[in-house]
């Protein structure tokens, strides 16, 4: 499995250019191996694109908040994330755990949301 993580960079030209690159050099039965992750701004606009032209690519996100029940300002549910067109999500992440203090009682949350929502 290929995942392709861009932190946080990016547009909507670069995304569907990515896209279009990924399908015009990726095999059509090696795709479903591939799972792309741009920053969260950009998955509806990717899965719109990979949907409409039937590439097999997966979409992920970077990350997600652990606890739709205390929704907080900026952050994003498993829920939405499903909404949006995501099968997987990342989690884990170095620089969250080292910059935002992420600990293993963060991580089992959000592998515990993420479980909830079907995301892998």
């Amino acid at each position: 499995m290929i995942i392709a993580n861009w932190k946080m960079n990016g547009s909507k030209e670069e995304v569907k250019n990515w896209i279009d690159i990924f399908n015009d050099h990726v095999e059509y039965e090696n795709q479903s191996g591939c799972i792309f992750c741009p920053p969260s701004c950009f998955l509806d606009n990717a899965n719109e694109i990979i949907s409409s032209n039937n590439i097999q690519l997966n979409l992920g996100s970077q990350d997600l908040d652990p606890d739709a029940d205390n929704p907080s300002t900026g952050g994003i549910s498993g829920k939405m994330l499903k909404d949006l067109g995501c099968d997987f999500v990342l989690i884990g992440h170095s620089e969250r755990r080292m910059y935002f203090n992420e600990h293993e009682d963060v991580l089992l949350q959000k592998l515990t949301s993420a479980a909830l929502n079907n995301l892998k």
